[in-house]
């Protein structure tokens, strides 16, 4: 295969992820600006505190199977209907965990009754999740296509859904609620292609005892991870609502929303490159550096364009989308438009972590930046609100991202690797990356 052939090869597996992920992009932004334009900053700040809460709840929903159901199911082609069945038990259980812990939190907590009863109504939505199993069936089997079309449709009817709740004028109940339309399409979706292929994949489904407890003995490690994981990324917007105001909330998330529908790309970057990454650990030290310091380089290139187009056109964008009831959103954008560069080295990161096999240190690393996040939001968020969670985050995600890593000895040459990357980004080359 020639090297031009190659890097297509590598864009075009992706290219059904991000036709899939460009439209969630559109869809947060303009949909999202029109819901907060609707709703004010401080109902806009309900929302998305209580979204916060759900997300921070959402690891033990999943209970860390993920990755593990693609295993098995590769690894047990034979019992394909058995997996299914029991994994679609096993999210069951983890959603009827998050309704519980949900649930204390709610009763317990002194939220007015309408962020309650947001909180509850997004908790409902949540249940399609547990159908999110027939998405990572299709991802084993290579047949994404489907699992994305139908997530297609899913923002496509959830964003008009949104539209028709601002335009008739029905509140924020009905906006929640439209919100959590989104996981029940997708479910409606996944269902409908999967009734067919479930009816042809040998055996019968059985309650398999046995298969749900090595399941769940090799998943339970990966619900930390992920609670750290959305800590670390809800933990600002759920302080900021206990320690300032909702209304604060509501420009934080506001501006934040903008970024993050940006941070698709690295993923994406992530997901075209990581097999060959993978290879060229395998077939030596010297491949692997080249590949590994390449991939740091497009990282940062990427970093450069997309803050750079953010932070130039920050204020004339928070303008336009949110108008003048938004005052300050400008600011707060152009300054969580450099979010991106720790969002993109650290996704380029993770790459390293999996082919060296360093979960824990990467769980452990994770939790000491959380832990400097929620630490430095006491601190700073009391006096100054959401300028203080920016100053909170950038430090927190330099702990964990690149401080952490100087002092162990086994990342300590990634992370040079990285600072070597960032200062050489000009030298960047796709054949040794592709090669």
């Amino acid at each position: 295969m020639s090297e031009t052939k190659g890097v297509l090869h590598y864009f075009k597996n992706s290219g059904w992820l991000f036709s899939e992920k460009l439209l969630r992009m559109f869809s947060g932004i303009f949909v999202g600006a029109w819901v907060a334009r609707y709703l004010g900053p401080e109902e806009f700040g309900t929302l998305n505190y209580a979204q916060s809460i759900i997300a921070i709840f959402l690891a033990i929903a999943s209970l860390g199977i993920d990755n593990i159901f693609t295993r098995e199911i590769i690894k047990f082609p034979e019992k394909k209907k058995t997996i299914i069945f029991n994994s679609l038990l096993i999210k069951l259980l983890g959603y009827l965990l998050m309704c519980l812990f949900v649930g204390i939190y709610i009763y317990s907590s002194s939220d007015t009754y309408k962020a309650k009863q947001i909180i509850a109504i997004l908790l409902i939505g949540y249940f399609f999740q547990i159908f999110s199993v027939f998405d990572l069936y299709y991802q084993s089997e290579l047949k994404g296509r489907l699992s994305t079309l139908a997530s297609i449709a899913a923002i496509i009817l959830s964003s008009i859904a949104k539209v028709i709740c601002v335009e008739f004028n029905l509140g924020l109940f009905w906006i929640a609620a439209a919100f959590a339309v989104d996981t029940l399409i997708l479910s409606i979706g996944l269902l409908l292609f999967m009734k067919t292929e479930y009816r042809q994949l040998e055996g019968e489904a059985t309650f398999d005892k046995e298969l749900i407890l090595n399941i769940l003995q090799d998943s339970w490690p990966l619900i930390f991870t992920g609670t750290v994981i959305m800590l670390q990324a809800r933990i600002d917007q759920f302080m900021l609502a206990k320690m300032f105001s909702e209304h604060e909330v509501g420009l934080y998330s506001s501006a934040l929303r903008i970024v993050e529908a940006a941070s698709f790309v690295p993923m994406i970057i992530k997901s075209t490159f990581f097999p060959k990454l993978v290879s060229a650990h395998a077939t030596g030290e010297e491949n692997y550096r080249q590949a590994l310091t390449n991939f740091y380089r497009l990282n940062f290139i990427l970093f450069i364009f997309i803050t750079g187009s953010i932070a130039l056109a920050s204020y004339p964008i928070a303008d336009i989308l949110y108008g003048k009831e938004y005052t300050g959103v400008g600011f707060l954008l152009f300054l969580m438009s450099f979010r991106m560069f720790f969002t993109n080295m650290g996704v380029a990161r993770s790459v390293f972590l999996v082919n060296e096999n360093m979960t824990t240190y990467s769980f452990i690393s994770m939790g000491i930046g959380t832990l400097t996040n929620v630490s430095l939001n006491y601190l700073l968020i009391p006096n100054y609100g959401a300028l203080g969670a920016i100053i909170t985050t950038y430090i927190s995600f330099l702990v964990s991202i690149f401080l952490i890593d100087l002092l162990y000895k086994k990342s300590r040459k990634n992370v040079l690797c990285m600072i070597y990357s960032i200062i050489t980004f000009w030298k960047f080359s796709i054949k040794r990356l592709v090669a």
